[in-house]
């Protein structure tokens, strides 16, 4: 999965002015990660977080995500494998929100050193207070 994806160029002409700066990808149980939208030369991509995607949800060869726009900062989503089958989605108890440290004020830099553990699988995120490994 490559760092950025680029939204259709039907939706960012009608509806990229109104996608907000950060948006919540939200699956069928609830878990949340968040993603910062770029928007460049009348394009809108998924930038930062963008790529989290590939490791909670377990994706090795590809996958076809569906998004649905729901509003300015959140966009329901369906992922499903190469041959069409819907992914098992993980069951948290709470559901994971992964908030974009950006959103808390970090500086770019930390940013961007936060999300460098996307791919590594020592990876270690907390949720509801304990260790979750991807």
């Amino acid at each position: 999965m490559q760092r950025k994806g680029r939204l259709p160029a039907c939706f960012a002409r009608a509806f990229g002015l109104q996608v907000g700066p950060y948006v919540m990808l939200r699956d069928h149980n609830q878990n949340e990660i968040e993603v910062a939208i770029e928007k460049k030369g009348g394009k809108v991509y998924f930038a930062d977080g963008w790529a989290f995607l590939k490791t909670f949800y377990g994706i090795l060869a590809g996958a076809w995500v569906t998004f649905i726009f729901a509003n300015r900062h959140l966009f329901l989503i369906e992922v499903r494998n190469l041959y069409g089958g819907e992914l098992e989605y993980p069951r948290l108890d709470p559901p994971l929100k992964m908030m974009h440290p950006g959103c808390q004020g970090l500086s770019k830099v930390l940013c961007d050193i936060w999300f460098q553990c996307y791919f590594p699988s020592n990876c270690v995120l907390s949720h509801n207070g304990q260790a979750v490994n991807f």
